[in-house]
């Protein structure tokens, strides 16, 4: 009897640091007391998480940071591994898609360098700040022989999570992004964008699109931080739809979920981060349910796997 190959599960990690989501939310450094936790200990539990379960994943991560020596050796752990790093361009700057297209190709080139020298690693797949990717955007990956993009996030609920980000930063985040609420008409699976317009299929471009899985049927958001902040039996809901659908995932989770306001010590003006209050004991509790039920049925691997099987 011929055992049937399992789907891909990829988990893809996007590591801002905290610096990085204090911008994001319209403030900056000089304001808010930041450290390096996202390094020393949010990463650290991650791996540990993963190791458990056997997963192989992808970490996007923003050039600036491989300047610091203290990362280095935390991100070829990462590579050591066996997990794939990822572009997530040098400065993880918003409005990303507002950007001139030169300084847009600086960003992904400048980043890359650093990861070539510092890290000895040629990275294959990009994700955009913010998801503010946009067709010019993908055109450089292409030009660049990128295999992937992982920017699309198809979920119909993307304008309250706009709202949210509002709420959170008390006003002070503009909403440069709007245009992310379109990518609720593109593909769930990946697909060959279209030159002029990256959410339709076409067959021009020498690069996948690897859409961030929602909820099929739904689009409701299927990621990881939407499953800490609300109830086991809204995971067990998608996830019934997601399996039954036969896609593969394309999982994101953030770093900044892996830590604890309270035991880490943050700068208080982090309790607006959803996530944050949570106490690490409980958000670890919660992702081992999650990588349990996707083990039972997918197998892991980077989202570079996805990008391959799309072209084979």
């Amino acid at each position: 009897m011929i055992e049937m190959r399992k789907k891909i599960c990829s988990i893809g990690v996007d590591v801002d640091t905290l610096e990085d989501y204090v911008t994001a939310y319209g403030y900056t450094k000089n304001e808010i007391s930041c450290n390096n936790h996202i390094y020393t200990k949010a990463l650290p539990r991650i791996l540990d998480l993963f190791d458990s379960f056997g997963v192989k994943a992808t970490f996007f991560v923003v050039g600036k940071d491989i300047r610091n020596l203290e990362n280095i050796p935390i991100l070829k752990d990462i590579i050591k591994r066996g997990h794939e790093i990822g572009n997530h361009t040098m400065n993880h700057l918003y409005p990303f898609s507002a950007l001139p297209r030169s300084k847009k190709r600086e960003e992904i080139l400048l980043m890359q360098k650093l990861a070539e020298d510092k890290l000895g690693y040629k990275v294959k797949g990009f994700r955009a700040p913010g998801y503010g990717v946009d067709s010019e955007t993908i055109q450089i990956l292409a030009e660049e022989s990128y295999e992937y993009d992982s920017s699309v996030h198809p979920t119909c609920f993307m304008p309250l999570m706009n709202m949210a980000m509002l709420f959170i930063s008390s006003g002070r985040r503009i909403f440069p992004e709007m245009k992310i609420c379109f990518h609720c008409v593109a593909p769930l699976n990946s697909y060959v964008p279209r030159k002029n317009c990256f959410l339709l299929k076409g067959n021009h471009l020498k690069i996948i699109e690897v859409p961030i899985t929602a909820t099929p049927y739904f689009r409701a958001p299927f990621y990881g931080t939407f499953h800490l902040l609300s109830a086991s039996w809204i995971f067990d809901f998608s996830y019934y739809f997601v399996h039954r659908a036969g896609i593969n995932i394309n999982y994101e989770m953030h770093a900044i979920d892996m830590l604890d306001y309270t035991e880490d010590g943050l700068d208080k003006w982090f309790r607006r981060h959803p996530s944050l209050p949570v106490p690490w004991t409980q958000k670890q509790k919660k992702y081992e349910y999650v990588i349990e039920n996707f083990k039972k049925h997918f197998q892991f691997n980077p989202i570079i796997a996805l990008a391959k099987e799309r072209i084979s």
